[in-house]
């Protein structure tokens, strides 16, 4: 009993010594988490199409070189349809971002302006092929109705064309026709609907500001160019998400 005795309190000794190191060393790691993340490959990346109608408007049209001719009066743009594309990701349930691409397909402008006693009436078409990258934020859910408002920058290729001047129901001239590439931005809001099977419905309004477009040089007839032009566009769109 003498020899035991001693021989337990080396033991114990032994034990207190291991586990006041053991405080000192790190954490075992947890052998119940899994070794790969359960997170859907591709989870927040999502794909959109969408499709729009709207207006355009501009500040002014003016002739360039070409004398004796004014500002144009009775300035008239037509609506135009646009389709698009683009790809995104959502960072976190309110802060989502894209890059898209988009159409706007021909919208047809009339003018007038006057050249001594005659007046001469202006129409041609524009088109333009956008591309933006946009940020949103998503302002919560309401039984699947998120609204959002956002904000894009990138930069426009429009093309002004088939440009016609005429007087008395007799064509005067053909302007030629021009490409022009500006910086141009977006604002936008709106509301998304989730429809399930990860895929959402997106109603929204974008304000689009393009710039200017412009004619190429006509001997006699100078050009035009038609500046400040914006869209307010009306877009349905829908978008695929990845792994959710």
């Amino acid at each position: 009993m003498s020899r035991v005795m001693p021989i337990a309190a080396a033991i114990m000794v032994g034990f207190a010594a291991n586990t006041a190191q053991a405080a000192d060393l790190p954490p075992l790691p947890d052998l119940d988490q899994p070794l790969i993340s359960d997170r859907p490959l591709g989870a927040g990346w999502y794909l959109r199409g969408d499709v729009g109608i709207g207006s355009t408007g501009l500040g002014s049209a003016v002739s360039n070189d070409a004398p004796g001719t004014r500002e144009h009066t009775n300035r008239r743009m037509g609506t135009g349809m646009s389709l698009g594309a683009g790809a995104g990701y959502q960072f976190n349930s309110w802060l989502r971002a894209d890059l898209t691409i988009d159409h706007r397909f021909d919208a047809r402008y009339r003018g007038q302006t006057r050249r001594g006693t005659a007046d001469w009436h202006h129409q041609g078409q524009i088109s333009a092929t956008t591309m933006l990258a946009n940020a949103y934020l998503d302002l919560g859910t309401w039984h699947a109705f998120t609204p959002y408002i956002g904000a894009g920058l990138g930069f426009s290729a429009k093309r002004l064309n088939q440009y016609e001047i005429s007087s008395g129901g007799t064509t005067l001239a053909t302007l030629k026709n021009r490409n022009r590439n500006d910086f141009a931005w977006a604002l936008m809001a709106g509301v998304a609907v989730d429809t399930g099977a990860n895929t959402s419905l997106d109603l929204g309004y974008r304000y689009l500001n393009l710039r200017h477009a412009n004619t190429g040089i006509t001997t006699g007839f100078g050009g035009v160019s038609l500046r400040s032009l914006e869209s307010h566009e009306f877009r349905i769109g829908l978008r695929w998400h990845f792994g959710d």
